[in-house]
């Protein structure tokens, strides 16, 4: 029979007090391959000590070292334009911002610098930019240049080309899939109704969210991502441990907020990058091969 919440309470409290060897259980069960249950991550994700949160982070460096070695993976970051159609609260590149720098690269600019990316190691190219209105406008057809520019690049660099491109038609996403792009990147930054409102003004939770799924069904390979220190709670942070698994999301990522000049975040303090810390050894944890 599950334990009510005053028994969880005091199970906690008791142990959050343990030594470390009393947390090595939850460890060697995700080592081994067995999930966590949300309880035990809670017990996870409120670990404080400097020895508890050592221990935290070795289990999260022997799963890397068991599914992915020693290797690292090298991102080519190419941000190919800074207009957006949005008003996220968090964001310089928010539509109303005035002091953003504002561009759009040319296709021969971004292909120029994918080249010299790939000839100095990175393993991916990432095209990154906000939901730009010069793509929206024309509906379907308003994508022809980037997908035009995508084709440039794949076939020029010969590497897997992510798009970070926001939420676009269904029928943007199957070319993406027809023509090569291997990633699509469209981070929900929180899976709180409630906190995406406050996030991202104006734009649809589902809406962002579903277009993810459409991706991952047309064969895209998904990134998911995170913010962290912009209010949200820890049943926040667990809730989206569950959905990104739910999503089967291939790789999964959490950023701590840096607040940006000419936003309304723009006097927030930065938060505590624990947290950030925190959760990477918890995704590692729970999705040990992402």
């Amino acid at each position: 029979m599950p334990e009510g919440p005053e028994s969880f309470r005091i199970s906690m409290n008791h142990f959050l007090r343990s030594p470390v060897n009393g947390i090595e259980a939850l460890f060697d069960k995700a080592e081994n391959g067995c999930g966590l249950a949300p309880q035990e991550m809670q017990l996870l994700l409120s670990l404080e000590t400097p020895d508890q949160l050592e221990a935290l982070f070795a289990a999260a460096r022997r799963l890397r070292r068991k599914y992915f070695g020693r290797k690292v993976f090298l991102y080519g970051f190419l941000y190919v334009s800074t207009h957006c159609r949005n008003c996220c609260t968090f964001c310089l590149y928010r539509r109303n911002n005035r002091e953003a720098p504002r561009y759009r690269k040319r296709r021969d600019e971004i292909v120029s610098l994918a080249v010299k990316l790939a000839e100095s190691g990175v393993h991916l190219i990432d095209l990154t930019m906000g939901e730009d209105p010069a793509l929206y406008s024309g509906g379907e057809k308003g994508f022809e240049d980037l997908h035009g520019t995508l084709e440039a690049v794949i076939k020029t660099t010969g590497l897997p080309v992510m798009v970070s491109v926001g939420v676009v038609p269904e029928a943007v996403l199957e070319r993406f899939a027809c023509q090569g792009v291997s990633w699509y990147a469209c981070y929900q930054e929180t899976h709180s109704r409630s906190l995406f409102t406050r996030l991202r003004s104006g734009q649809d939770f589902d809406e962002r969210l579903q277009n993810k799924f459409k991706a991952h069904k047309l064969g895209l390979l998904l990134e998911e991502g995170l913010l962290t220190g912009v209010g949200e709670t820890q049943a926040d942070l667990l809730n989206s441990l569950a959905v990104m698994q739910r999503m089967d999301a291939d790789q999964v990522r959490v950023m701590s907020f840096v607040p940006q000049k000419g936003t309304p975040m723009a006097a927030a303090p930065p938060p505590d990058r624990l947290q950030e810390l925190k959760m990477i050894a918890l995704m590692r944890i729970c999705m040990p091969d992402r």
